[in-house]
């Protein structure tokens, strides 16, 4: 198994309504499969940074994904597998698209390859 994840941090100034509409069309095209390679998706989470320190106050939201990133088919796949998230997160409720949505980072996740 190789475990990775796509992170989103989005800094406290965002306002709460943005940071939810980011969260929910995440969430809703991971649960109903409009993610490329969405297969891949082992987890989600959302992370409350808000209270924290270092410098880091805001939201973290985690998409976990199992793709072997060693391979160039791998590399391809989570490249499409993160524009994919930018894209759907990038929506808004009234059909445009939000013109620029956090910057999203490709982590491994330490002590969990085999």
């Amino acid at each position: 198994f190789f475990f990775y994840k796509i992170l989103i941090f989005i800094r406290s100034q965002t306002p709460g309504g943005q940071i939810d509409q980011y969260w929910n069309y995440l969430l809703i095209s991971v649960v109903g499969n409009m993610v490329t390679s969405g297969e891949t998706i082992t987890g989600i989470r959302l992370v409350d940074k808000t209270a924290g320190a270092r410098n880091m106050q805001g939201v973290r939201v985690e998409v976990w994904f199992d793709i072997d990133q060693g391979t160039e088919a791998g590399k391809k796949t989570i490249a499409a597998l993160k524009a994919s998230i930018e894209e759907n997160m990038a929506q808004r409720l009234d059909g445009n698209k939000t013109p620029q949505v956090p910057p999203c980072q490709v982590k491994s996740h330490s002590g969990f390859h085999k």
